[in-house]
């Protein structure tokens, strides 16, 4: 941590060591999240994810190894943590976050919560989870089907547009009276995909999500340096 020290003070990083971090979705997005901030000096991190580590995921994810094939990528996310350092707690959920476990998977008091979910449901409903126990949230947007990191922004929900993912979520938060007040991550390039019967499928590549999570990670340890000035 000699590099980061030079760049805070020493109240700012202990606040980010003992802070506790919530990730949900260990994919392109969640897995660069993960890798950044342990990086950063957090040493509190519960990680969310029901999936298992597939060949299509090594263009885009921090765990995308053949060491870690076939093993659940919160596993994977945590052994490759523990090789960056030693004194971390990191914590596996190997599950879905949805309406029946969301109790379960909130029931601890984390300071900050990051929705890398890809499902439309279960993104909307960690967003009302957190909102309502007011716990602080980042979320990601799409970041599948893009190419050009200029496009990519950082805003509250608000302010935020031009996604195709975000349009979903601000249509579906708008029933519950939420149109503002969580930060989000998103890309107003328009998405590119090709059709197979009738189905869209969506590309992705390295930097896109990798920017995304490092963008999520930056926010959070900012976040905790204006905390203690």
């Amino acid at each position: 941590m000699d590099r980061v020290k030079i760049l805070i003070n020493d109240k700012s990083l202990s606040k980010i060591q003992s802070a506790k971090i919530l990730i949900v979705g260990v994919g392109g997005v969640g897995s660069n999240v993960a890798e950044s901030l342990v990086r950063n000096g957090f040493k509190n991190i519960t990680l969310v994810d029901a999936d298992k580590v597939d060949i299509s995921n090594f263009n885009r994810h921090a765990i995308g190894f053949k060491k870690y094939l076939n093993w659940f990528k919160c596993h994977a996310m945590k052994a490759l943590l523990m090789e960056i350092y030693d004194d971390i707690d990191i914590t596996c959920i190997t599950e879905r976050f949805n309406f029946e476990n969301k109790e379960l998977i909130l029931r601890n008091d984390y300071d900050f919560v990051v929705d890398a979910i890809d499902k439309l449901s279960d993104k909307i409903e960690l967003i009302l989870q957190c909102l309502n126990k007011k716990l602080n949230i980042i979320s990601a947007m799409g970041a599948g089907g893009k190419i050009n990191p200029e496009n990519i922004k950082i805003s509250d929900f608000g302010e935020a547009y031009g996604d195709r993912l975000l349009k979903r979520v601000k249509k579906n938060l708008k029933k519950h009276g939420i149109e503002e007040g969580f930060p989000v991550v998103y890309c107003i390039e328009e998405t590119r995909y090709i059709k197979v019967n009738n189905s869209k499928i969506i590309g992705s590549c390295a930097h896109i999500p990798g920017i995304f999570g490092h963008l999520i990670s930056g926010y959070i340890f900012n976040y905790f340096v204006e905390q203690s000035l």
